[in-house]
């Protein structure tokens, strides 16, 4: 609203958009804090979103593959850059990025069908389903009524309303880490 709509958002061509779209990310990133990381995140942001405005890979997908694949697949893919940028977010130096990045890719080793691949399968579900199940039944419900989940929440009675509190309120008690941190922007 305040820097990528008053340069013109994406009414001024496509090089103009990419201008756009790199500046406003950027400073999306130096807003979060001065540190290396929170540019680079900014940065790859910013590449990742012009790459999907010269390519539009939904509308590809769309395409080649029907509706529901191919949205399906256009989720998948733009889905799947999200968790690098999320680790560029909360890095804070390069040997943590390093670590972090590299245990992704240490995940080809597990394929030597060893019954360590069952222990690790096994803590990342528990992990998985523990953080996505509630996205994915707040995006199912928005889904199959043809909404987003927020406007549906509006048309939820106090009841409803309560308890989703409540569970929430006691789920993150129960998940919720015992130590202390700094404020995020700090």
């Amino acid at each position: 609203d305040y820097v990528y709509i008053p340069l013109g958002g994406s009414r001024r061509g496509i090089p103009r958009n990419v201008f756009n779209l790199f500046f406003t990310m950027i400073l999306v990133g130096l807003w979060h804090g001065a540190g290396t990381f929170f540019v680079i995140f900014g940065i790859y942001f910013s590449i990742v979103m012009v790459i999907y405005r010269i390519v539009p890979i939904d509308k590809i997908c769309l395409k080649y593959l029907g509706a529901k694949a191919g949205r399906t697949l256009a989720i998948i893919l733009f889905a799947s850059f999200i968790p690098f940028g999320m680790i560029l977010f909360w890095v804070k130096n390069s040997q943590d990025f390093f670590a972090i990045s590299g245990s992704f890719f240490q995940t080809i080793n597990l394929l030597n069908g060893s019954m360590k691949v069952l222990e690790i399968f096994s803590n990342l579900s528990y992990g998985l389903a523990l953080f996505v199940l509630p996205i994915f039944i707040t995006d199912l419900l928005g889904f199959r009524r043809h909404r987003e989940f927020p406007d549906l929440y509006v048309r939820f009675n106090t009841v409803t309303k309560v308890t989703l509190y409540v569970v929430m309120f006691y789920v993150t008690l129960f998940f919720a880490s015992r130590g202390g941190y700094d404020f995020i922007y700090f």
